[in-house]
């Protein structure tokens, strides 16, 4: 289990791969991944952290409902607060404080 692809399916570990991917996860050598609430899952599968099919399915099923929650409209009022925050922190020079890249003429 891992996000988009096979376990150490993004490296190469040439002709002997299959068998070097097989020594690396009987070690419990596992690819670094995000930290993320999706990847924290899947690690939990990989330490055995869950006894159930039924608690990895209640884990994901939580992760979905959170994403639910926290997808949402913005209302006119926030982008108008958001708005007047943004313009007074450019209005107090901020912009001025930010190093401009040099760039060679190279």
């Amino acid at each position: 289990m891992i996000e988009g692809y096979e376990v150490y399916g993004n490296e190469c570990f040439g002709e002997e791969h299959l068998v070097e991917v097989v020594e690396l996860l009987q070690q419990k050598k596992f690819p670094v991944m995000d930290q993320n609430e999706t990847s924290s899952i899947i690690r939990r599968c990989w330490h055995g952290s869950f006894d159930t099919i039924k608690q990895l399915l209640g884990a994901a099923t939580a992760l979905e409902e959170g994403k639910k929650e926290t997808a949402r409209a913005i209302s006119a009022a926030e982008i108008h607060k958001q708005h007047r925050v943004c313009t007074q922190l450019v209005d107090l020079g901020i912009l001025n404080r930010i190093p401009v890249p040099i760039h060679s003429s190279s």
